[in-house]
């Protein structure tokens, strides 16, 4: 693991378990949790500005626990591309809470807990970093 890469833990809220008053959330079922690196937590507050920059319809749901709604796994994934770029990134690695709890209790040593997380099967990698080409690999 390294400092570029960044850890999102999100929740998908079954609509059944929604709040009859908040009718607009039915839908909108993916919120983020936390969002950190190695090095640092990334502050709820940067997360939020990224996600009314980025204009979504569904208006941000007030809570301390959560940034969201998201309408589904694409735009979550197309929020998490833009939040890799600014924070200037390699990768992000989404993750549920329950596998981030099996990761933990997997792992014996926290090379093995890195090895479990950034092997997730939901990573988005930084296409801007990505399609750069080195200074060697313009000539070979």
């Amino acid at each position: 693991m390294n400092e570029k890469e960044y850890f999102i833990l999100y929740s998908y809220v079954n609509p059944s378990t929604v709040d009859e008053s908040s009718k607009e959330y039915q839908s909108n079922n993916y919120f983020i949790q936390e969002c950190f690196s190695i090095k640092e937590r990334i502050d709820k507050e940067q997360l939020l500005n990224l996600y009314h920059d980025m204009l979504f319809d569904s208006p941000a749901f007030e809570s301390d626990e959560f940034i969201g709604p998201f309408c589904d796994k694409d735009q979550l994934h197309r929020y998490c591309q833009e939040l890799v770029q600014k924070l200037k990134g390699y990768k992000i690695v989404l993750i549920s809470p329950t596998d981030f709890n099996s990761a933990i209790q997997k792992s014996d040593t926290l090379k093995g807990l890195e090895d479990l997380l950034t092997n997730s099967t939901e990573v988005i990698v930084n296409q801007k970093l990505k399609n750069k080409s080195s200074f060697l690999q313009r000539f070979f």
